[in-house]
């Protein structure tokens, strides 16, 4: 037989077409034979075309997505994380910086000394550099300490730094002098605190001190400023003796100007003393000027060539 749909023939117990799939229905047999009728119509078994089978349509495959594997960052541990950070130490903190030894300072001062006489300019960096005027050296007096803090007793009376004092006459420098006179200002001090007293009191006049200022009382009162005069004079004496014994730089420009203001205050009392009454010692004030002169020019030339020693 042949299937209804593509006209292929297919055989009698076949239930579907070999060709198109179609479902082929099954002859029920003739319940009583027929009587002969008319030969049914045969058709002609054509060759029909065999159609190419329907394209399969491609099967779509879903992409596979892969989560990106996600990496959890490094935990640091709680207590590097809190930690604080180090303070420095309270010593660490307010540790003064600390100073060269003496060795040192004097040590570097030679070198510089050195370089500085030994180390000349090149023939062409000599010539070709701008002409320079040198700075005048700073005179050592007279000048005022730069700066005054109020001593305490202990410190008046410090001994003098020997480690300094021998440092320096290791390498040949002498201070006998830095010695003698750290113990002769005691002396001078002792002697402006009588001088104070004396002309307080008009002690300077032997007894007679209230016919003078009866028949003069204008001198009794430059006798009072000059007795106040040497008690200021006695302490600063004494704190000068402090910046020497310490080799503080302001020692020796402070012991050089008292020099000078006591040579004026005693100069300046014997003028007003003159003119008041009319009499003046006037050798006694030539002397007293010139031993003040000789021993500025002495003690000047003495600390200028040890002011390497001395410290700010």
């Amino acid at each position: 037989m042949f299937c209804p749909t593509c006209g292929s023939q297919v055989p009698d117990s076949a239930t579907f077409c070999p060709n198109c799939g179609t479902s082929i229905p099954q002859a029920e047999a003739p319940a009583a034979p027929v009587a002969e009728a008319a030969p049914a119509y045969v058709p002609i078994a054509t060759e029909v075309p065999q159609q190419e089978p329907a394209q399969q349509a491609p099967t779509y495959e879903a992409p596979t997505y892969q989560a990106p594997t996600y990496q959890q960052p490094e935990q640091v541990p709680y207590q590097q994380q809190y930690q604080q950070p180090q303070q420095p130490t309270y010593q660490q903190q307010y540790q003064q910086p600390q100073q060269p030894t003496y060795q040192q300072q004097y040590q570097q001062s030679g070198q510089d000394a050195y370089q500085q006489q030994y180390q000349q300019p090149g023939y062409n960096q000599q010539y070709q550099q701008p002409y320079q005027q040198v700075p005048p050296a700073q005179p050592l007096m007279p000048e005022l300490p730069k700066s005054f803090t109020m001593p305490s007793v202990g410190e008046l009376f410090a001994p003098l730094d020997t480690q300094i004092t021998m440092a320096a006459e290791s390498r040949g420098v002498q201070m006998k002098w830095q010695k003698a006179i750290v113990v002769l200002i005691y002396l001078g001090v002792l002697s402006s605190l009588l001088t104070a007293i004396r002309y307080l009191t008009g002690g300077i006049y032997d007894g007679s001190a209230g016919s003078v200022y009866a028949m003069w009382p204008a001198q009794r009162i430059i006798d009072i400023l000059y007795g106040l005069f040497a008690l200021c004079y006695a302490a600063a004496m004494l704190y000068t003796r402090m910046l020497l014994a310490k080799y503080k730089a302001d020692g020796p420009k402070l012991f050089l100007f008292l020099l000078l203001v006591n040579a004026g205050a005693s100069v300046i009392w014997a003028l007003l003393a003159g003119i008041i009454t009319g009499v003046g010692d006037w050798s006694s004030v030539i002397g007293t000027v010139a031993g003040v002169a000789v021993a500025f020019v002495l003690n000047k030339t003495y600390y200028e060539k040890r002011m390497f020693l001395f410290s700010e």
